[in-house]
Order: C-alpha cells, then structure tokens, then sequence
C-alpha cells in the first residue's frame, strides 16, 4: 500500500538502533527525539522535538457520517462518541 514496508523500516531503522543503545552497549544510536510516518507523503519523517516547531494546531469537529472536520457543520454536525472501556477501539467487523 504504501510502496515498501513501512514496518520493517521502522524496526530496523528506529526500533533495533534504539534497544541496542538503551539495552545492550548503551552507545548513542543517533535518532531523532521523534519518529513518525506521514501517510499522505508516504515517508518518514524525523524531528528535533514533539510536537514539531513547525506544527500547527488544529481545531476538529466532529461531523455526520463520523467525519472529521476543520469548521463546524451549520446544522449542528455529530454531538456523540462512543468510549466503551470493555471494547476501547471502534472498529468494524471484517
């Protein structure tokens, strides 16, 4: 899907570097103070701090059909959200 295995690169890359350097010879790995994919530009990117110096913030409102938006709906959009601790992830059946 995303044209390479996303997982793996994060694994070898950030995961295996990390645990050598806070497990095994203590050595500094050399890795950003923040690792994240971002899943529209396809890659990875890596930043001095979390959150970003460059991001931004940004208002969301809830909207119909469990949408997600910038500016809230005029006819009053989506006014519930559903947290269920014995089931904390909503999810679909396959």
């Amino acid at each position: 899907q995303f044209g390479f295995d996303t997982s793996l690169w994060f694994q070898q890359q950030v995961l295996l570097p990390f645990f050598k350097q806070h497990l095994k010879d203590g050595k500094s790995a050399g890795l950003a103070r923040a690792t994240m994919f971002e899943t529209g530009a396809n890659r990875w990117r890596e930043f001095a701090q979390w959150p970003p110096k460059e991001g931004q913030d940004t208002t969301l409102y809830f909207g119909a059909n469990q949408r997600l938006l910038t500016q809230p709906e005029a006819q009053g959009g989506y006014a519930d959200y559903i947290s269920d601790p014995k089931k904390p992830v909503p999810h679909s059946a396959k």
